[in-house]
């Protein structure tokens, strides 16, 4: 009881942050959708959920001199998302929590209850992840703090966020992607665009998961 009341209440969030951005050709974290830089949308975004708030990037340098809360870093170099999962956990044991919601700071359409439907979905499994369309959302997802478990997996070799998914036992949650999708990822400069059509054109963006 007293950890469910901890899940749904004030759990960490790390906004995911770190990524090469290859696709984008510049810092994703500092690209203005419809006025805000996507990195400030997450935080605000976050801020509204809980208290504790951090930032996982490879360097200060990605988040162009946002003033964040807390900024992590990537423990591994080289290896990908599989540091974002590092850094959360990291940063839910620093909080003293058992929990931690991961967002991708490429995502301005987030559902606003994302974290009360993972929280509540969760149970037993070691990870609650939001799906749309099919497609898994890693990066939208409540984690169970896991460390052994994690170190075991990328001492494998393993680096696959979904694989490690796999291996601590998760739920997928569905999303309506009518009218949109709600984990529409900013990963292109032409995404841009079309994330700001459906903010100015959507009267209310925020979705709830389909009933089961």
């Amino acid at each position: 009881m007293v950890a469910m009341k901890q899940l749904i209440n004030d759990i960490p969030i790390v906004i995911a942050a770190g990524g090469n951005a290859s696709r984008m050709g510049a810092s994703k974290p500092t690209q203005i959708v419809d006025g805000y830089m996507l990195l400030s949308r997450a935080l605000e975004y976050a801020h509204r959920l809980s208290s504790n708030v951090a930032v996982a990037v490879r360097s200060a340098d990605q988040v162009g001199g946002i003033v964040a809360d807390n900024l992590i870093f990537d423990h591994l170099q080289g290896e990908g998302p599989i540091n974002g999962i590092l850094s959360a956990f990291a940063f839910a044991e620093k909080c003293r929590c058992d929990f931690v919601l991961i967002i991708g700071c490429d995502m301005p359409l987030l559902p606003a209850n994302l974290q009360s439907c993972l929280s509540h979905a969760l149970s037993d499994n070691g990870a609650a992840i939001a799906r749309s369309a099919g497609k898994l959302h890693p990066t939208a997802g409540l984690w169970r703090t896991n460390q052994d478990g994690l170190n075991a997996y990328i001492a494998s070799g393993r680096r696959s966020l979904i694989g490690f998914a796999e291996t601590i036992g998760y739920c997928a949650i569905d999303w309506d992607t009518n009218p949109f999708d709600p984990f529409f990822n900013v990963n292109r400069p032409e995404d841009i665009l079309r994330a700001e059509a459906i903010i100015r054109t959507a009267a209310q963006f925020r979705r709830s998961p389909d009933p089961d």
